[in-house]
């Protein structure tokens, strides 16, 4: 159908309209996505100067300080960021900031400051800063032990140039009250913690002497005991058997009776037996039993304790 020339003239309205429309909604959203780009930028570039900020700030104190640095000093109110109460930056609005979290451990100022923008979730903002001291105490204590009597004695020492062993912990004694482990704990000023102890055992029994074993309460030692004879003896009568006596005899063979008297009986000597005895020790049956003191001594491996008879020692967490 041919239109008149009104009619083309509404065509070419409507499509002019419609292009017209297309290209100002295409103008109108790029300016959005490009403001909403300016935007993000405004806030990574705020964001990256607090950044930059706060971390040259914390170096600058953490240096000075070295192992002086105080957690407790520093704060975040809002979003203002103070140590000692002098403002080191005020983070922008456009970010939240969390809980701070700060720590000086082993020689180390460790803080992380979480930052978070609402606009912009999966992007890490958080600040995190550590700094190893350049002189700082990351060395813990050293221990030594002494023993002696029934009297545990530790000392405590930190190295050269170190913070110094907590106040109250340099010396620490205990009582030895039987066997088992003893142990002793302190920290350096900048929390270095260090730890030892010993072990108590008792002491081995044993016999010094050779020959001789533990029996009871004593070391013995068995031998044989020697045997006893009585010199022999006779009976003599006088020839008018009006008197009688006895003649030792000093070997076995014929009784020597003095004259006038002659042997009673069978006229020979013989020596008799009397038993057993011991030159040493006490007799008992045909042995004797000689007894001394038990010695007692450490293991190998172990510490003998001074003025202690019943105990030795172990040095453990040296």
């Amino acid at each position: 159908m041919k239109l008149n020339k009104k009619g083309y003239m509404l065509v070419e309205i409507i499509l002019a309209s419609a292009l017209a429309f297309g290209l100002a909604f295409f103008i109108i959203d790029l300016v959005i996505r490009l403001k909403n780009k300016n935007d993000d930028l405004l806030v990574e570039n705020l964001i990256t100067t607090d950044k930059t900020i706060i971390t040259n700030k914390l170096m600058s104190y953490a240096k000075s300080e070295t192992k002086n640095f105080a957690c407790n000093k520093l704060t975040i109110i809002g979003n203002t960021v103070k140590y000692k109460d002098e403002v080191i930056d005020i983070i922008t609005d456009y970010a939240n900031v969390g809980e701070l979290s700060c720590s000086t451990v082993g020689g180390k100022v460790s803080i992380t400051i979480p930052i978070s923008v609402p606009q912009m979730p999966n992007k890490d903002y958080d600040i995190t800063f550590d700094y190893k001291y350049e002189i700082g105490d990351i060395t813990p204590p050293t221990c030594t032990i002494t023993v002696s009597g029934t009297t545990i004695t530790v000392t405590f020492q930190d190295n050269d140039g170190g913070s110094g062993v907590e106040e109250g912990s340099t010396i620490q004694k205990s009582t030895i009250t039987g066997t088992g482990e003893y142990s002793f704990t302190a920290k350096d000023n900048a929390g270095n913690s260090k730890s030892c102890g010993i072990r108590i055992t008792s002491k081995t029994p044993y016999c010094s002497s050779s020959g001789y074993y533990i029996s009871g309460d004593y070391c013995v030692k068995t031998t044989n005991a020697k045997a006893q004879y009585n010199i022999g003896w006779c009976k003599c009568e006088s020839n008018d058997h009006s008197e009688t006596y006895e003649e030792d005899c000093p070997s076995t063979g014929a009784c020597p009776c003095k004259s006038g008297y002659y042997v009673k009986e069978d006229g020979n000597c013989y020596k008799k037996f009397a038993g057993y005895r011991c030159s040493r020790g006490r007799l008992n049956g045909n042995k004797c039993i000689l007894s001394k003191n038990i010695s007692y001594k450490c293991d190998s491996g172990t510490n003998n304790i001074s003025n202690n008879d019943n105990y030795c020692y172990t040095q453990i967490n040296s």
